[in-house]
């Protein structure tokens, strides 16, 4: 998984220094937090700015731009709508007031409201819109939900599971939106899983310094590989005559091996994960038969537990 930016919620800020200590574990360009609501950007070419929280710290605004200018700023609003049902209508009642109020200073027409409402637009789930009427007609007349076409849930406990996490997108948004997707993340990090968009207009970043994964060396193909080169430098191109030349050569084509295999293995990890989650779903969908299933789903959640946490192990040696 890749993103440019990552919204989280229920966070739990408790200070400014956890802020800095989670924007250096994230190894990220940028990083905005409210107590309960994060937004981290992975890309140097796009700027944050925060606009303003609400005073529960349950809601963030920010700004996005391009540090070049080739898209027209947007607006993130992310929130965590609170889990009571009285303590939750009261948070929507009073952000309605504030995404209508006379002296909005963003254009709501380029705006995605995402994240945590804690109500759902399944009718089988129980919180089955809990929300005000007048939140929910705002939201309906004015917004598109970019996630009601996976039809799957976003949340899962040992109570059940629903889908609560939603992403909702402003009309001159939602044309640059495209690909929604939901994947499942191991239940040891969250329990809820990641629902993403891609747009239209995202940028490349160039690449860093490479340094090889020492993970390698515990893998037998790698190493039946590397050892093959290593014995084909060493009987045939090798030249005595210059120490620093042939350091070099062996550097470069230890590299090239590097680099090939782990490629090679994040491809297909890349792969297997996406065949796991697709797999995943088609199950989740089955809802009639979920308790027959939820074996066969648990196994396949557990595989890609395991293959995720290899990703993150890979990126954290990156960072």
């Amino acid at each position: 998984m890749h993103f440019d930016i990552l919204a989280l919620q229920d966070t739990k800020i408790p200070n400014t220094n956890y802020e800095q200590l989670l924007s250096n574990q994230f190894h990220a360009h940028s990083c905005h937090w409210s107590t309960y609501c994060g937004l981290v950007c992975f890309s140097p070419n796009i700027i944050i700015t925060p606009l303003l929280h609400t005073l529960d710290g349950r809601g963030l605004l920010v700004t996005v731009s391009d540090i070049n200018s080739s898209f027209e700023p947007f607006y993130i609003f992310n929130i965590y709508a609170p889990a009571p049902d009285q303590l939750r209508y009261l948070f929507f009642s009073t952000l309605l007031s504030l995404l209508q109020s006379p002296s909005l200073t963003f254009l709501l027409s380029r705006c995605f409201i995402l994240g945590d409402f804690n109500y759902s637009y399944t009718r089988s789930d129980s919180s089955y819109l809990k929300a005000p009427v007048a939140w929910l007609d705002f939201l309906s007349s004015s917004f598109f939900n970019l996630t009601s076409s996976l039809q799957l849930p976003t949340f899962k406990s040992h109570l059940g599971q629903s889908s609560i996490d939603h992403i909702f997108t402003a009309p001159e948004i939602t044309p640059h939106c495209y690909n929604p997707d939901l994947a499942y993340l191991d239940l040891f990090w969250t329990d809820h899983a990641i629902i993403s968009t891609s747009l239209r207009f995202t940028n490349q970043t160039g690449k860093g310094l490479w340094r090889a994964n020492p993970a390698l060396i515990h893998n037998s193909d790698f190493c039946d590989a590397l050892q093959a080169t290593l014995d084909q430098i060493c009987n045939t191109q090798l030249d005595s005559s210059n120490t620093q030349l042939d350091w070099d050569q062996v550097k470069t084509r230890v590299q090239q091996v590097c680099r090939k295999f782990s490629r090679k293995k994040d491809n297909q990890r890349t792969s297997e994960i996406r065949h796991l989650q697709k797999l995943r779903n088609k199950l989740c969908r089955r809802s009639s038969r979920y308790n027959i299933i939820c074996t066969q789903i648990s196994a396949i959640e557990a595989a890609i537990a395991q293959l995720q946490q290899e990703q993150m192990d890979n990126l954290a040696l990156r960072a």
